[in-house]
């Protein structure tokens, strides 16, 4: 890992097959109990940053900088028990929860970053808070 960890996370995955998955209109629900959490990816280091960037709105013709969360964390974990090694498998709908602060986001988009010259690779993920964290978060 070739980054300064600010905080652990968990990814938060849906299960279709649990109660309470869809509402009564079909539509999917977001499962952030304990529940969701996969048990091989519930405790991993992770940088979150918050950052910058400048993107073009065609319809109003203008330029806006728009706030998000740039995180990254390792492409593979040990095991609690057995210290085997884990990949990180994100898969799409997949959620992480900031353990220390509550705020959940969503994986907007993920990128493996090669090897570094430490030989550890990362996953640099771009995030954006939900508005169901939000309310949930402790202040």
């Amino acid at each position: 890992m070739t980054f300064l960890a600010t905080t652990r996370v968990a990814v938060l995955r849906n299960d279709p097959d649990a109660p309470g998955a869809e509402s009564p209109l079909g539509d999917e629900v977001e499962q952030n109990d304990a529940g969701a959490i996969v048990p091989a990816l519930a405790d991993m280091p992770a940088e979150l940053i918050e950052r910058s960037k400048g993107v073009y709105d065609p319809a109003t013709n203008t330029r806006r900088t728009v706030r998000y969360v740039a995180c990254r964390i390792p492409v593979a974990v040990a095991d609690a028990e057995t210290g085997d090694r884990i990949e990180v498998a994100l898969a799409e709908g997949d959620r992480l929860k900031d353990l220390r602060t509550g705020i959940i986001y969503a994986i907007e988009e993920h990128v493996a970053v090669p090897r570094s010259l430490a030989g550890q690779s990362s996953l640099t993920l771009d995030l954006r808070a939900t508005a169901s964290a939000r309310n949930g978060a402790p202040a």
